[in-house]
């Protein structure tokens, strides 16, 4: 997404260790991956999905305690207020990634495309 093609190559091969650095399910897991699931959501996507899917994320998380909720750790207001603070924190350094492509020539338009072809529509 960062001005980058996406490309599929029909015979290449890719050997990754999924929850290497935290186990599958674990409250680090979730944690890292809401924080850099929004946080490239703010450097890459387009600003509407980023501010939505931010949006929202906060919006779920201060529901939580007025609602039945799986007894999941990405579903732990802790947690989720941990995941805000930390991308609040890390929002500074986004944009300004986000910025540099810019200036690098990616512009809203080419972001709405990839985006588009990244999700399907």
């Amino acid at each position: 997404l960062g001005g980058w093609r996406v490309v599929s190559v029909p015979h290449a091969t890719v050997r990754h260790l999924h929850g290497a650095s935290a186990a599958i399910g674990s409250p680090d897991f979730h944690r890292w991956n809401e924080r850099n699931r929004l946080v490239m959501l703010l450097r890459c996507a387009p600003a509407r999905v980023a501010v939505t899917e931010l949006a929202r994320f906060a919006a779920i998380t201060a529901l939580l305690p007025f609602r039945p909720a799986p007894r999941t750790p990405n579903f732990r207001p802790s947690l989720r207020l941990r995941v805000l603070s930390e991308t609040l924190r890390m929002l500074p350094a986004a944009l300004r990634a986000r910025r540099a492509l810019r200036s690098a020539g990616v512009t809203a338009a080419t972001r709405r495309r990839v985006w588009r072809a990244w999700v399907g529509r």
